[in-house]
């Protein structure tokens, strides 16, 4: 059995993930990274933000979270204007990005259509069927974490796009990536071992695009 992905998570459990660092401290195990400028958090210096995540570049993995956000965080002008400056950077470098959106899907896909990234992988997804087509259409990525599955369409979803670019996340929640494929897998009726071979497939695209 291949092992359980974590797409994206902010504390490091054991599994291979993806980890957001939220700080300089990098645990001891094996991870890839990301670090970003959340749209929460452009309230603190951005002059210094840019500037830590200039010097993480040859540190990190990925870019992000980065993104949009219309409920939370400074006004939108503002996030526009550093999430640009994240794809730029993650351009120059060549980073894939991982991305925060809230309803705001329309608008990153529009502004993603003027950059040429390595890879694009949308964190915790919560949009409708037809966006994540959209999405997917274009060779982007979406993970879902264990919310996902309270969704009246969770099993339409994941039987509709288990075999496309569909991670599985824990995100800052305090439970096991390995959780979250059992929910999948009940879902899917499938084995749990081979739904990690499926996600491990897909989890090497990303990484190695």
């Amino acid at each position: 059995m291949k092992p359980f992905i974590d797409a994206h998570c902010h504390r490091y459990k054991g599994n291979f993930c993806i980890l957001n660092l939220d700080s300089n401290l990098f645990p001891k195990g094996e991870y890839l990274t990301s670090r970003g400028i959340h749209p929460w958090t452009l309230k603190v210096d951005f002059e210094n933000l840019k500037t830590n995540l200039i010097e993480s570049m040859d540190k990190i993995d990925f870019i992000g979270e980065c993104g949009l956000d219309k409920l939370r965080g400074d006004d939108i002008l503002t996030q526009m204007e550093v999430f640009k400056f994240q794809l730029k950077l993650a351009e120059k470098f060549n980073k894939g990005v991982i991305l925060h959106c809230v309803k705001s899907y329309n608008e990153i896909l529009k502004v993603l259509d003027g950059y040429n990234l390595k890879a694009v992988l949308f964190h915790g997804f919560n949009s409708s069927i037809q966006m994540a087509k959209l999405i997917l259409e274009k060779n982007y990525y979406i993970s879902i974490g264990p919310d996902f599955f309270k969704k009246n369409n969770a099993c339409q979803f994941l039987k509709e796009f288990i075999n496309s670019n569909l991670l599985f996340e824990t995100d800052t929640k305090d439970l096991e990536i390995e959780e979250v494929y059992f929910m999948a897998s009940k879902i899917l009726c499938i084995e749990i071992d081979q739904l990690s071979e499926i996600v491990y497939s897909t989890f090497s695209r990303l990484v190695n695009k």
